[in-house]
C-alpha cells in the first residue's frame, strides 16, 4: 500500500480553497450544519455532514433553490470551493457526486451546482449529464477487488501525489505510457494489435519510401515507434538535418507565470556573446507592474536588431502575442527574430528520451539544474511562498529560470553538434536511409551493379547505349532523327473531298453596316473531316468549303462571309468533336486510345491537345444546360450528395456530387469546405440525404444521414473489437430498431404509412440505451454521440414518401470519377471543370434513359427537351 502525502501543490490549492470559503461564508449569511436544519429551509448551509444507507455526505455549503423535492417546495444544490481558476471535469465530477448524494438525500436530483474559483467568480455548472457516467463508476467501486488499477502517465501526473511511484511501476512494466506524445486511444489501439510495451513498439517501425507530390505539411508529424527505436537503440533519429545557425551574439528567452491568473511575473533573458553568458531578469512582484516590466524586457531584446531570440517551445510567441494584444503594443518587430528549438525537433529529430521536454532533453544530453528536482509546478508553489513573506524563495526562481534558459542553449549546442558530425557518428542514423558507411572500393562496387540494373530497364533495339563501368556512366545516343512534319499525314486526305459547299460573300461590311460590298474573284477554302453516323456504322466525310470574298470600297478589305470564317476555325467537324468527346467522357478511354480507334476506324488520328479543345468547345456550349441540371434538381423532393478525392497536379482537392433521380452535378473546389453546397441549396425546401461528414450539418434544409455508413461503420468496429461484450449489446439494440424498418421499406415501399408503427421502437432505444446512460466502452460512447448529434437526421426518411435510408445514389455517380482517377491519377486545372460539366450532362442522359452520344449529335441544350433520334445540324 502506498502512503499518500500531499505535494507542496496540492497544498498551496487547499490554502487557496479555504480562503475563498472562508470569504464566502464571512461575506453571506450562513448557518452551520445541525439536524433538522435541512427541513426548515434555511438558504445558505455550510459544513454539512450527513450519514445515508450507502454514502456518507460531506459537503462544503448548500443552497436552497426553487423546484419540488421530499423537503416541500425547494430542494438544495452543493457549492464547493477551488483552490483555482479555472476548473476542470473532475472537479465537475466531484461536484456531480455531491448531486447524486444529495438526491437521495432530498429526494431530487439536482439540475446544477455551483463552483467558486479563487478569484471569487461563482461559476453555475450543469451536472445532470454526469449522473450515469457516475453511477457506473460506483458500480465498479463497489466491485473492486484490491486490484491495482492499469498505470497510464499522462499530463496530470505533476500535480499528483502517486506520481513517483507511478513512474517506477511504469518503468518496470516498460510501459508505453512512459512516451509522453501517445495517447491512451493510441495505446489501446497498440494493445489490440499485441503491442504493450516501448520495446515491442520499437519493432513497428519499417522505413518506406517518400511518396511523390507528397503533401509537406505532414513531414513533421511524430511517430511514437520511431521514438521507441531511438530508446531501445540509444541512437538518435533524424528525420532531417537541423537548420540552425548559431551568431556570435542571440538571446535566449523563458517565461515564468501564475497561469490561471494571467499574470506572466518574470521574464528571464540569456544574453551569448561569442559563447559566453549573461542571464538578465525582469521581475513583477504584482499585476500592476507586468506592463512595465514587459516593455524593459523588449527594449532590452531591441538593443540588437539583428540577434535572433530562441525559445523552447511556443509559450512564449504566445504569451507575447496575447500582452500585445492586452496592452495594444505591436511587437512584430521582436517575435519576427523568434525561433522555435522545439519546432526543429518536433517529428524531425528523435532523441533516446521518452518525451521532448526541456528538461528530459538536456538531463538526457547531460545537463545538470542546480535544484534537479525543480519543475514548473515548483515555481507556482515558490511564487506562492514568496507573497507569504519567505524572501528567499524568489531567488529560488531566479535559479530554476537561468538554468532553463541555460537549458535551451546546451540544446542549441547540441543541434550544431548534429548538423556538423551526422556524416561521421555512430550515434546518429536517418529514418529513411541507411547512412552510407562504405569504402571507396565498396561504394565503386555498389555504382556498377547499379548501373548494371539500369542497363535491365533500357531497348537496346530503340536507342544506341554505351556503358562506361570506369567512369559509372550511361552514355545514350545523341544522334537526331528525321522530324516529320507535323501536318504530312493530311496530305493524302486533301486530294479528293467527298462534298464541296460553296459560300456566298456577305452583303455589307463589317465595319461600315450600311456600305455594300463589292464581289472579288478571289476565294477562300477550307477542309472539314467529320464523322457520317448510318445505321449500319460510321464512315468518314470531308467536306471542302469554298467561301467567295468581297471587298469594301471604304476600308479596302477583302474577307469571306461570317459563316465561312466561323467554319474556318477548326479542321473537324461537329459529328467527329462529339464522337471523341462521347469516347473520352462515358467510355473513358484516354485520349491516345481515341486517337489510335479513329487512326483504325477512318485512317485519321487527332492529337491529346485536340481532343482537350473538343471537351473544352462542348463544355462550354452546355453551359446552359447546366444551368438547366441546377434549376431541376432545386425542385426535386430531395437530393443526394457525397464528394471525394482527386489530384490536381499533384495537389488534393475535392469533386462534389449533388443528384437526384434524374438529374446529376459535378463540382470541383480546392477544400473539402462545404460553402459551394450550402450556395447552391441555399433556397431548397427537400431532403438533403448524405453521409456522416460534418460539413453538410451546416446546411439550412431538412436531412436524412445515410445508414449504409452508420452499419459499415458498426460492422467494421464489431470486426475490430470481438471482446468488447459492451458494445456487442449496443449494437444489438442498434439492429433491432433499424433492421425492421429496412425489412418495412423492401416489402412496403418507401411510404411514410408503413413506417409509423416504428416510432414507438425508436423513442424506446433512445430513452434506453442513448439518453441518461453511461458505458465504459470507448465505441459505445462514440456511437452514443453520434445518436444524439443525429437524433432526427437519421429518421427523417420515415415522415416522408419516397426518401432513401441510404446515400448509394450519389456513391454510385461518383464512381466514374473513382475509376477514372485510377486511370488517370492526375488531372489539369484547367480541363477538369470541364470534363466534371460534360460528365454531369452524362449521367443525367443515363439516368433519363437517352442516349449521350444522341444528344451530342442535336445540338440541342436542354436534356428536358431533347427526344432520342432527335438531330439538328446546325452549332452556332
Amino acid at each position: 500500500m502506498v502512503d499518500f502525502k500531499k505535494t507542496e501543490f496540492e497544498k498551496m490549492v487547499d490554502k487557496y480553497a479555504f480562503d475563498i470559503k472562508k470569504a464566502y461564508i464571512d461575506n453571506n449569511d450562513v448557518h452551520p450544519f445541525r439536524n433538522g436544519l435541512i427541513e426548515k429551509g434555511i438558504n445558505l448551509i455550510k459544513d454539512i455532514n450527513i450519514k445515508t444507507s450507502n454514502y456518507y455526505f460531506q459537503c462544503d455549503l448548500l443552497q436552497k433553490a426553487i423546484g419540488k423535492s421530499d423537503l416541500g417546495n425547494y430542494h438544495y444544490e452543493p457549492i464547493i470551493f477551488l483552490g483555482q481558476n479555472k476548473n476542470t471535469k473532475y472537479d465537475r465530477i466531484k461536484l456531480a457526486v455531491l448531486g447524486l448524494i444529495l438526491g437521495e438525500i432530498q429526494g431530487k436530483r439536482p439540475v446544477k451546482g455551483f463552483i467558486v474559483k479563487r478569484d471569487g467568480s461563482k461559476q453555475r455548472s450543469l451536472i445532470e449529464s454526469l449522473y450515469p457516467e457516475i453511477e457506473y463508476s460506483i458500480l465498479e467501486i463497489k466491485a473492486f477487488r484490491k486490484q491495482e488499477p492499469p498505470v497510464y502517465l499522462n499530463k496530470n501526473c505533476v500535480v499528483c501525489s502517486f506520481k513517483k511511484n507511478c513512474k517506477e511501476i511504469a518503468i518496470k512494466e516498460d510501459n508505453l505510457s512512459l512516451i509522453r506524445r501517445i495517447s491512451q486511444k493510441k495505446i489501446i489501439q497498440l494493445e489490440r494489435k499485441g503491442i504493450f510495451t516501448v520495446k515491442q513498439l520499437s519493432y513497428l517501425y519499417k522505413p518506406r519510401k517518400r511518396k511523390k507530390n507528397k503533401n509537406l505539411s505532414n513531414e513533421s508529424i511524430f511517430k511514437p515507434e520511431i521514438q521507441a527505436l531511438a530508446i531501445r537503440t540509444n541512437k538518435i533519429f533524424l528525420k532531417e538535418i537541423p537548420k540552425i545557425n548559431i551568431a556570435n551574439f542571440f538571446y535566449i528567452i523563458d517565461i515564468e507565470s501564475i497561469p490561471d491568473s494571467n499574470l506572466f511575473y518574470l521574464f528571464g533573458i540569456l544574453e551569448v556573446k561569442k559563447g559566453k553568458h549573461n542571464y538578465f531578469p525582469f521581475w513583477s512582484d504584482t499585476k500592476e507592474d507586468e506592463l512595465l516590466v514587459w516593455r524593459k524586457a523588449i527594449n532590452f531584446l531591441k538593443l540588437n536588431t539583428n540577434a535572433p531570440i530562441f525559445h523552447y517551445g511556443s509559450y512564449e510567441l504566445k504569451v507575447f502575442e496575447k500582452l500585445s494584444k492586452n496592452y495594444c503594443i505591436d511587437v512584430n518587430e521582436v517575435t519576427e527574430r523568434f525561433v522555435n528549438i522545439n519546432a526543429l525537433i518536433y517529428g524531425k529529430i528523435y532523441f533516446p528520451t521518452y518525451s521532448n521536454q526541456l528538461k528530459t532533453l538536456a538531463k538526457t544530453l547531460g545537463f545538470k539544474w542546480r535544484n534537479n528536482q525543480a519543475s514548473g509546478i515548483d515555481s507556482i508553489v515558490w511564487r506562492f511562498y514568496w507573497k507569504q513573506g519567505d524572501i528567499e524563495y524568489k531567488n529560488k526562481i531566479l535559479i530554476y529560470n537561468e538554468d532553463d534558459c541555460i537549458a535551451v542553449k546546451f540544446l542549441i549546442d547540441e543541434l550544431y553538434r548534429i548538423q556538423k558530425d551526422v556524416k561521421t557518428s555512430d550515434h546518429i542514423e536517418f529514418i529513411d536511409k541507411v547512412k552510407d558507411n562504405y569504402t571507396e572500393i565498396g561504394k565503386k562496387l555498389r555504382n556498377q551493379f547499379e548501373i548494371a540494373l539500369e542497363l535491365a530497364h533500357n531497348k537496346y533495339n530503340n536507342k544506341k547505349i554505351k556503358v562506361n563501368f570506369e567512369k559509372n556512366q550511361i552514355e545514350k545516343s545523341s544522334k537526331k532523327t528525321k522530324s516529320i512534319s507535323k501536318y504530312r499525314w493530311l496530305n493524302k486526305n486533301l486530294k479528293k473531298p467527298d462534298k464541296t459547299i460553296f459560300l456566298p460573300s456577305d452583303k455589307y461590311c463589317l465595319i461600315h453596316k450600311k456600305q455594300s460590298l463589292n464581289k472579288s474573284k478571289l476565294k477562300s477554302k477550307k477542309i472539314i473531316f467529320d464523322l457520317v453516323f448510318t445505321k449500319n456504322g460510321i464512315r468518314k466525310n470531308i467536306v471542302e468549303y469554298i467561301g467567295e470574298q468581297a471587298y469594301c470600297p471604304i476600308c479596302k478589305n477583302a474577307y469571306a462571309s461570317l459563316k465561312f470564317r466561323e467554319i474556318s476555325r477548326g479542321l473537324y467537324g461537329h459529328n467527329l468533336m462529339a464522337w471523341v468527346v462521347f469516347q473520352r467522357i462515358q467510355i473513358q478511354l484516354s485520349f491516345s486510345k481515341i486517337s489510335n480507334s479513329l487512326q483504325g476506324l477512318i485512317n485519321e488520328k487527332i492529337r491529346p491537345a485536340t481532343g482537350v479543345v473538343f471537351v473544352e468547345r462542348f463544355s462550354k456550349y452546355y453551359l446552359e444546360t447546366e444551368n438547366e441540371i441546377i434549376t431541376k434538381l432545386l425542385e426535386s423532393p430531395f437530393i443526394h450528395v457525397d464528394e471525394t478525392t482527386v489530384s490536381i497536379l499533384g495537389e488534393t482537392q475535392y469533386v462534389w456530387v449533388l443528384t437526384s433521380d434524374k438529374y446529376v452535378l459535378l463540382k470541383l473546389t480546392k477544400n473539402r469546405d462545404v460553402s459551394i453546397i450550402k450556395e447552391l441549396l441555399c433556397e431548397y425546401s427537400g431532403v438533403l440525404i448524405s453521409d456522416f461528414f460534418a460539413g453538410y450539418d451546416s446546411v439550412d434544409c431538412l436531412q436524412q444521414k445515410c445508414w449504409v455508413h452508420l452499419i459499415r461503420d458498426l460492422n467494421n468496429d464489431l470486426w475490430k473489437n470481438p471482446f468488447d461484450k459492451e458494445y456487442e449489446k449496443f449494437v444489438s439494440a442498434v439492429r433491432d430498431v433499424i433492421i425492421p424498418i429496412i425489412e418495412s421499406a423492401y416489402k412496403f415501399g418507401l411510404k411514410q404509412y408503413h413506417f409509423a408503427k416504428h416510432e414507438k421502437s425508436i423513442k424506446i432505444f433512445y430513452s434506453v440505451k442513448i439518453e441518461k446512460i453511461f458505458y465504459k466502452s470507448e465505441l459505445c460512447k462514440k456511437y452514443q454521440k453520434r445518436f444524439k448529434r443525429y437524433k432526427y437526421a437519421l429518421f427523417t426518411f420515415i415522415n416522408f414518401d419516397g426518401i432513401s435510408w441510404h446515400n448509394n445514389i450519389a456513391e454510385n455517380r461518383i464512381r466514374h470519377i473513382c475509376v477514372q482517377r485510377k486511370i488517370s491519377g492526375s488531372f489539369g486545372p484547367i480541363q477538369f471543370p470541364h470534363y466534371l460539366r460534360m460528365l454531369s450532362i452524362m449521367q443525367t442522359c443515363r439516368l433519363q434513359n437517352k442516349s449521350f452520344l444522341s444528344f451530342l449529335l442535336s445540338k440541342e441544350k436542354f436534356i428536358s427537351c431533347f427526344k432520342n433520334g432527335k438531330r439538328r445540324f446546325d452549332m452556332t
